[in-house]
């Protein structure tokens, strides 16, 4: 994935995980959360559970993704600096979405979505430093059209199926799809992405990541 130019296949592998990210989460934010927290509470507490559900996911959101992306930053694995933990964030998110289908109440659905936050946060955290690690700063305008492009289409897929599915009582279903999609785009990513493992490492800047 070094090599230049960037070939149009090149920049597809490089950018589809972002499609499974935006189908992931246009999904659930817009459909699905909202209509299986209508399964455990009455209409009138709907907000209030919603609005709890929802705020705690977001603060996980904000302290994971800047955590892993520094650790990735001094990652020596084999694999690369930020493939291990797409790897492992991916199938933690599957198995995190598998909860949320088979929750019995709305203590473990809640508990199961804050854990889809976090493991893909994990995820994603990592994938966001490709770009950067592998695009030469003169090609990034058109990576950064890629994502953009795999980003609107997977936000509207994944709103767009959810609804008729859920309504037409295919909400199993539609909770696979979603694992399908992440897992197919993980495997992608790792089969066709090459980092180069990170030899040396730098001191940690306390001060820099805190900022």
């Amino acid at each position: 994935m070094e090599s230049r130019p960037f070939s149009v296949s090149q920049q597809f592998y490089l950018s589809q995980y972002w499609f499974a990210l935006n189908y992931h989460w246009g999904a659930l934010l817009m459909i699905v959360i909202p209509a299986e927290v209508l399964r455990f509470v009455p209409e009138a507490q709907k907000g209030a559970a919603l609005g709890f559900v929802l705020a705690f996911g977001a603060f996980i959101a904000m302290v994971v993704q800047p955590v892993v992306g520094a650790i990735s930053d001094r990652t020596t694995a084999r694999l690369g600096r930020r493939r291990p933990y797409i790897i492992a964030g991916t199938i933690a998110n599957a198995l995190g979405i598998l909860a949320m289908a088979y929750s019995p109440n709305l203590t473990f659905f809640t508990l199961s979505v804050l854990f889809v936050q976090l493991t893909n946060n994990i995820s994603g955290g990592a994938y966001q430093g490709l770009i950067p690690d592998l695009v030469p700063e003169e090609l990034r305008g058109t990576a950064s059209g890629w994502m953009g492009l795999q980003t609107m289409v997977g936000t509207v897929a994944g709103a767009t199926l959810a609804g008729p599915l859920f309504e037409a009582g295919y909400r199993l279903p539609f909770y696979w799809s979603i694992i399908a999609v992440l897992m197919v785009s993980m495997i992608l990513t790792v089969w066709r992405v090459r980092e180069t493992p990170l030899e040396e490492v730098k001191p940690f800047d306390w001060a820099g990541f805190a900022a």
